[in-house]
């Protein structure tokens, strides 16, 4: 009231920018009626109703044993950071569990630590709302779940170890499938391996190919006979990719190699001489698993005019017998 002052009010305010005023002409007269100018534009001041924006980063690895691993939270538009550890809850899945920290300073970034990581599982993190304002008093928003990672502690082992090599063989090679409980590293040459062999088995070297839980292991320069098995070495280098080492390897089944040819032998004929006949040999076989010898196979050696027909009978693999019958002529 009266004719010094008035005060201009503005409510309801909304978005974001800045305000200010202008005032028309004619707004006041004195007593000659002279009007007063209009006036302004006036100072502004700043609107805000945006708060503080928050993100939390990628963890610092994707897997660990023990940690630490940390998220870069990063903070804009805000005037005061007041995160703390009671801030972040820690997200879990399994038996992972750690230790939350929180360091760093000024209104941009803060790093938070998860460290003495135990167990198997995820692990990821949540920020609370209101860790942060601007200076319009704005608070900035809850943020998460951020992006997890895994919590390995359990050594690999590996669990299933076959031959691909049919038994028995009197290959060169002797080629196994190796599975592992999950994925390994450093599982690249002989060392890593125990190969157990019988009899006089012998071989000159291995390959390893694969990656991740699958490999082929190809043992190379096989001679002899006897059998022979696989298993990884728990002595060797073979881990996880966070360093867990190998725990136990299961051993294959073994392969029977065979590199010696089976035996043949005739024995003598059932009489030393003959008119007509018949005349029996028996032919003796040692290490077959097969006896295919027909009368295809067998040539009648002669002298003279001496003549005969050829027959093979028996079963089995150990004998057959060859009959000389209708025998004609003079000689042998």
């Amino acid at each position: 009231t009266g004719t010094a002052t008035r005060t201009v009010t503005i409510s309801s305010i909304t978005g974001d920018g800045t305000l200010g005023i202008s005032i028309a002409a004619a707004t006041a007269t004195d007593t000659a009626g002279n009007s007063a100018p209009s006036a302004g534009p006036s100072t502004t001041f700043t609107v805000d109703n945006t708060a503080p924006t928050v993100s939390i980063g990628a963890p610092s690895a994707s897997s660990t044993r023990t940690g630490p691993i940390t998220y870069t939270i990063t903070y804009g538009g805000a005037g005061s950071v007041t995160l703390a550890t009671g801030n972040v809850t820690l997200n879990t899945t399994g038996s992972a569990n750690g230790t939350i920290g929180v360091s760093g300073t000024g209104t941009a970034t803060r790093t938070v630590t998860i460290s003495s990581i135990t167990g198997d599982g995820t692990l990821g993190i949540s920020i609370a709302a209101a860790t942060a304002t601007d200076t319009a008093g704005n608070s900035a928003s809850s943020a998460g779940p951020s992006t997890t990672f895994t919590v390995d502690n359990t050594a690999p082992t590996a669990s299933t170890i076959s031959p691909t090599t049919a038994s028995p063989t009197n290959g060169s090679s002797v080629i196994f499938s190796v599975h592992f409980s999950e994925s390994v590293q450093n599982f690249n040459n002989a060392t890593d391996l125990v190969i157990t062999k019988t009899g006089t088995v012998a071989n000159t070297g291995a390959t390893i190919t694969g990656s991740a839980q699958d490999y082929t292991v190809t043992v190379t320069g096989v001679t002899g006979d006897g059998t022979m098995t696989l298993a990884v070495s728990n002595s060797s280098d073979v881990s996880d990719l966070v360093s867990n080492n190998l725990s136990s390897s299961v051993t294959s089944s073994a392969v029977t190699i065979d590199h010696t040819a089976p035996t043949i032998s005739i024995g003598a004929p059932s009489a030393s001489e003959t008119r007509t006949g018949p005349i029996t040999f028996t032919v003796t076989y040692g290490g077959a698993n097969s006896v295919t010898l027909a009368t295809g196979n067998v040539t009648l050696n002669k002298t003279g005019t001496a003549n005969g027909t050829i027959g093979v009978s028996g079963t089995g693999t150990a004998t057959r017998t060859v009959t000389i019958s209708s025998i004609t002529g003079d000689g042998t």
